[in-house]
């Protein structure tokens, strides 16, 4: 398997070790990786093979910080991370039934440093995103919540926090359905923005991960309306520019929807086409959102992996609150399994 990578940090000028005065911070949301090789997670399951290639990429990166989103507990976490890191999960998953040794079928937000970094690192937790959302069903469960470290990065105090906000609502834009996600997510923005104004004003905040939101577009209303009072103190990276996720994939639509039909009768029953998931929805969602980070050189990129798509229950369909399949227009939304991830890895070099 060939790594983009390697490209990516020629270009970009970095090295394959941390700045001896800076920090490397990477992020990514792996998709669903349970606790190991052939474990169901969320109705998904990943070979040994997988577990090996996201290892292989975390190397790659050569990050000293790693925020991490969908993640199923601690031992998933420590497979693909290997020895020599501290890893802190989200309190809701250290206070699930299995105090997160092991899957519960749910997924959370994680932060992993260095053994022996520089900068005095310690771990925070930032609660208040794990909001109750209650769904288009009518069930009600608290949502992901924020986890960090703390560390001095060149003589200035930096929050590093690791999050994953409510998904379906992209930008501003409503898909039917949607609208309850909507309105969780911005509250969620809400609870960020309030959070950032209390850390002392001398201190830089890094907010990492997948924010399920295009904040890169200038007309975002969440942007315009919550991050953009902050000025000139904040940064979006990577930008537009630097970003491939999965942008050398081309994917065989029709053939992906003539293998949904075959094993999903219900589609040619009821005149209905498979919409295929694709990936490249996911452009321009993930980010490092950087407050107050001064006259710091900061070089950011997005790493494209060498990534590949199947279907892991062809023809499955999202399914509404009465079990039948869920049909917009006359689409019905079909996904397929992204990998090792449906998103990319973000590297920033603080120097």
């Amino acid at each position: 398997m060939k790594f983009l990578l390697f490209l990516a940090l020629a270009v970009c000028g970095m090295s394959a070790s941390a700045h001896a005065a800076g920090v490397r911070i990477a992020s990514w949301n792996i998709a669903n990786l349970a606790s190991g090789p052939d474990k169901a997670l969320r109705g998904f399951s990943r070979p040994a093979i997988d577990y090996e290639t996201i290892k292989n990429h975390i190397h790659l990166l050569g990050a000293d910080i790693i925020a991490l989103q969908e993640i199923g507990s601690m031992p998933g976490a420590k497979r693909v991370l290997g020895e020599g890191w501290t890893i802190a999960f989200e309190t809701r998953c250290q206070q699930n039934a299995k105090q997160c040794n092991d899957d519960n079928d749910d997924i959370y937000t994680a932060i992993a440093y260095r053994d022996g970094l520089a900068g005095n690192p310690s771990v925070f937790q930032v609660d208040e995103l794990s909001i109750n959302h209650t769904d288009e069903c009518g069930s009600t469960r608290p949502i992901r919540g924020g986890v960090g470290v703390k560390l001095d990065i060149n003589g200035q105090t930096t929050w590093i926090l690791s999050v994953h906000l409510k998904a379906t609502c992209k930008d501003n834009s409503v898909e039917p359905g949607t609208q309850d996600d909507c309105v969780t997510q911005k509250k969620q923005f809400e609870v960020l923005k309030q959070w950032i104004d209390t850390r002392p004003a001398s201190d830089a905040v890094i907010v990492a991960g997948d924010f399920n939101r295009r904040l890169l577009t200038s007309s975002d209303n969440i942007r315009r309306d919550i991050l953009s009072s902050y000025g000139t103190k904040l940064k979006i990276l990577p930008d537009e520019k630097t970003r491939s996720c999965w942008g050398t994939h081309r994917f065989d639509f029709p053939a992906l929807q003539a293998e949904a039909k075959r094993n999903n009768p219900a589609f040619d029953a009821q005149g209905v086409t498979p919409r295929i998931y694709s990936p490249t929805s996911n452009f321009g969602i993930d980010h490092f959102v950087l407050i107050n980070s001064g006259a710091q050189r900061l070089i950011a990129d997005q790493i494209e992996t060498d990534g590949y798509y199947r279907f892991e229950k062809p023809g499955e369909t999202l399914k509404t609150c009465t079990g039948e399949m869920l049909v917009q227009g006359n689409r019905a939304l079909t996904f397929g399994q992204s990998y090792p991830s449906d998103h990319c890895p973000m590297l920033l070099s603080v120097e």
